[in-house]
């Protein structure tokens, strides 16, 4: 695999405390579930990458509060080395020497992967030499660290995370005030320098090759590492540990200078009083650490390679894959982790024998033993990657399958047919996301150098393993320093918004394990909070925190990404929409709403409009969350998969979609009955909405969905395009959209001088003037249909051989500049059920200069 060679996963489990069933919060409501905390608190190290450490890819819950973390794992441990180290005891000086400088290579590994849990204030407390694993290139690995954190200080579980051996002093001192003198032990305790004794302690029995016997149960340990205390001098520490040993060994060399430098790295780990005793850092500050060749000692270490051997004729498509990516693959090749363990919980006690005895009606449980399940397990599962690498083996000819090329065939994907299913059974199908994932690997490690290539891959679909990180590139976030400049932000003083943010950020999405838990409170809060303050201009408006849980969501692991990705999506699809007072940018984009509902329903529009149901009623929450509000957060990511390919305007034909989906309750539906519906908006397909975005997209004028707040319009070469749009009250008035003068000449191609080519056939344009203007100058092959509002309606009000063959895609009614009739018979159009009905902006007057009116030939007259 990727960065190691014979990588595997390994799952740990563990079960969270549990509550009384009574137990409420001070605000009433039941606490969230400790598993729940936990899956938050674990999720935050899927972001830690370090080489002395086996990252995790997941945390998931199962039933009865288990948690299950998978990580990174290898076949090797340093509980390996302790055998090795026995066969070396007896061997000659110069393999001791040898051994010593392995032993300290070990000690510098292990005290690198310590440093960097420390700079992100996370600790290890539970150091094994079955949890210091070997990769084949013989580098230790931390493994199974932070469940200090994972379990929120030791306060999520019912025992002690620390190995009793491996604890030091003051860590079995706190673990006993805190059992008996609760009060006294208030404060969460995460000694840093804790580790480093207990990877003092491992280093001495890897160059003894045995394991120390501090007693023979858990109080004698207790009391012989306790009485350690009473030593001052840590030399005499390190003698009176090598006491322990069932075989009496002696005491490290000085005169060899290898065991010399491993016994003054061990004398500074191993002081009593922890205010003395060095941490990762000033160890690794040593000149006896600093020294050490890495490459010729890591060479030695391990024997062997665990890498996986190719046969001629077939390539492991697992070599060139991450641990994280893996997963997903494992997942989708019908991996079940409940299952896994079930199957090796043999055993164990049985379901019935955990039963209590009784249970009373209030819910009080009598009689329920404990049981092994119900403590910490420190065994592991190794997951077996084997139906994977099967199904990943490739020949060949049909390496394309694994590792697609960037090419002239981008837009073809190699599951064709797979392709045009539904999205669900695509990001379900193996191979089809094995093809995507590799190719948007590809494109994400070639960004921004080829963003038709993104835009391109992502228009497709987005394969779920790397929604986060290819979202922030359509969003053009740059991965280069977004985690420093997050981190310059101010996300701790308290602001105006603080008092709302905690009575909206509990119950954001909180029918989602993850989003419900404290860690993702935490994030929502800190990303919020940086929002706010770096957008002073801006104001929190409820709904933010929808809006931004979506990303939290997707970059849980990559804060400072869900940060930068929320700050460009508001500035692309929202600008305005969150300054303190923006009615006008809200009402402005309320009646361009209205006005796009009209050109693709208008019988839909005129229903509303007639039973006085608009907008403000019901889409305020949709276009201030960006549907995130109104939508579970599985679907909303369809949603948003295609939305962040499209415009500002994008958004607006998602809701027309969606009301046109709704739109056959809704036309037998009265005001009350409306307010009723869109309180609770029934099940929405979601591909068919996207579907439907896409073609009313594509099928509106892009000036009809022009707005004077939107912020392409707020640089100042843009200020003659604003001043010709309307205004709030303007739009208010209209019936229809409006179509630039500029749209109109593209889409009839116009060659802008007095002649002009052939209008395309699924344009008709209506000019609504007298003969008499008409025959001075039009638009070519428009039609001439006088029309007055003070007349009687023209019969027929639109030309005759189109409502016999076929309606037009879209109908552009041309007017005069100051005159209102061209709107009045829009009106009647839409009245008649016309389709894509629009007026041109700025009347027949706006075009004059342009040069691209003709005098008509008779036959086109009315």
């Amino acid at each position: 695999m990727d960065e190691d060679d014979g990588c595997m996963l390994a799952c740990i489990s563990f079960v969270t405390a549990s509550f009384p069933h009574n137990k409420c919060g001070s605000d009433g409501l039941p606490l969230t579930p400790n598993s729940t905390k936990a899956l938050g608190f674990g999720l935050e190290l899927c972001g830690l990458r370090h080489p002395n450490l086996c990252p995790y890819v997941d945390f998931r819950c199962g039933k009865d509060g288990r948690v299950f973390g998978v990580s990174q794992y290898h076949k090797h441990s340093v509980n390996d080395l302790i055998v090795k180290g026995r066969r070396l005891s007896s061997s000659s000086s110069a393999k001791s020497v040898q051994w010593a400088n392995q032993c300290l290579f070990i000690a510098r590994s292990v005290l690198q992967g310590l440093q960097f849990l420390n700079r992100s204030m996370l600790s290890h407390q539970g150091l094994h030499p079955q949890k210091i694993l070997i990769n084949s290139r013989g580098v230790p690995k931390l493994f199974n660290y932070g469940m200090f954190h994972v379990t929120d200080s030791g306060t999520l579980v019912d025992f002690p995370l620390a190995v009793t051996k491996y604890a030091s002093p003051e860590r079995i001192l706190y673990e006993y005030c805190f059992q008996n003198f609760t009060q006294t032990a208030t404060h969460p305790f995460q000694s840093f320098k804790a580790d480093v004794w207990a990877t003092c302690i491992i280093l001495i029995e890897v160059f003894y090759g045995q394991e120390l016997v501090f007693g023979s149960n858990n109080a004698e340990v207790f009391q012989n590492i306790l009485q350690l205390t009473q030593i001052s001098s840590s030399a005499q520490v390190l003698d009176k540990i090598l006491s322990f040993f069932q075989n009496e060994v002696e005491p490290l060399s000085t005169d060899v200078e290898a065991e010399k430098v491993l016994r003054t790295v061990l004398e500074k780990g191993l002081e009593v009083d922890p205010r003395l005793r060095c941490d990762a850092k000033s160890m690794l500050g040593l000149d006896e650490l600093s020294n050490i060749d890495c490459t010729s000692v890591s060479s030695t270490l391990l024997p062997g390679s665990d890498s996986y051997v190719e046969t001629d004729d077939d390539i492991d498509g697992l070599e060139d894959i991450d641990c994280k990516t893996a997963w997903h693959l494992w997942n989708l090749a019908g991996g079940d982790l409940a299952s896994i363990y079930a199957s090796q919980s043999e055993g164990k006690t049985p379901p019935i024998q955990r039963l209590p005895y009784f249970v009373t009606k209030e819910g009080n449980i009598f009689g329920q033993g404990s049981s092994p399940e119900t403590l910490y397990d420190p065994s592991l599962t190794a997951l077996s990657l084997n139906t994977l690498r099967s199904r990943m083996k490739v020949k060949y000819d049909n390496i394309h399958a694994i590792l697609p090329l960037l090419d002239k065939q981008f837009e073809r994907p190699m599951m064709g047919e797979t392709s045009k299913l539904p999205l669900v059974i695509r990001e379900n199908d193996f191979d089809y996301q094995v093809y995507r994932m590799a190719l948007c690997k590809h494109v994400l490690s070639s960004y921004p150098y080829i963003k038709d290539a993104l835009w391109r891959a992502t228009k497709i679909d987005i394969p779920p393993a790397y929604r986060g990180q290819l979202w922030s590139r359509l969003l053009d976030v740059d991965g280069n320093d977004i985690a420093e400049l997050y981190c310059d932000i101010d996300k701790e003083t308290p602001t105006i918004a603080d008092r709302q943010l905690s009575v909206d950020i509990p119950r954001c999405h909180s029918y989602n394990k993850i989003m419900s838990s404290p860690a993702a409170h935490a994030k929502l809060r800190r990303v919020l909070k940086a929002w706010l303050n770096s957008h002073p201009d801006l104001y929190y408006w409820q709904g933010l925190d929808s809006l931004c849980a979506v990303f939290v969501y997707w970059n849980f692991e990559d804060e400072p990404r869900a940060y930068f990705s929320l700050s460009n999506f508001i500035d692309k699809y929202m600008y305005g929409l969150f300054r303190k007072t923006n009615s006008d940018v809200l009402q402005e984009y309320l009646a361009v709403f209205s006005l796009l509902l009209s050109f693709h329903d208008p019988d839909l529009s005129l229903h509303m409009l007639e039973i006085e149901f608009g907008p403000n009623l019901f889409a305020i929450t949709w276009f201030l969350t960006m549907f995130a509000h109104v939508f579970p957060l599985h679907t909303i990511v369809h949603l948003w998969d295609t939305l962040l390919l499209g415009n500002a305007s994008f958004p607006l034909c998602v809701g027309v979609a969606i009301l046109i989906q709704l739109r056959s309750q809704l036309l037998q539906a009265d005001f009350n009955e409306c307010i009723l519906f869109f309180s609770e908006l029934p099940q929405i397909d979601i591909d068919a909405v996207m579907e439907k975005s896409i073609s009313i997209f594509c099928q509106t004028p892009k000036s009809s969905t022009m707005r004077r707040h939107a912020r392409d319009l707020q640089r100042p070469e843009a200020e003659k395009i604003r001043q010709t749009l309307p205004s709030v009250e303007e739009l208010r008035k209209y019936h229809c959209c409006q179509i630039s003068g500029e749209d109109l000449i593209d889409l009839c191609h116009l060659n802008g001088q007095n002649g002009a080519t052939a209008t395309k056939a699924h344009i008709c344009v209506v000019d609504i003037r007298s003969q008499q203007e008409f025959q001075r100058g039009a638009v070519p092959n428009s039609f001439n249909l006088p029309y007055t509002s003070e007349g009687k309606q023209p019969s027929p009000v639109f030309p005759f051989q189109y409502e016999k063959q076929k309606k037009p895609g879209l109908i552009v009614v041309v007017g005069y500049k100051q005159s209102h009739e061209d709107h009045d018979y829009a009106r009647l159009l839409l009245k008649q059920g016309m389709l894509r009905v629009c007026v041109l902006r700025g009347g027949i007057d706006h075009l004059k200069p342009v040069g691209v009116l003709t005098v008509p030939s008779q036959r086109r007259k009315d």
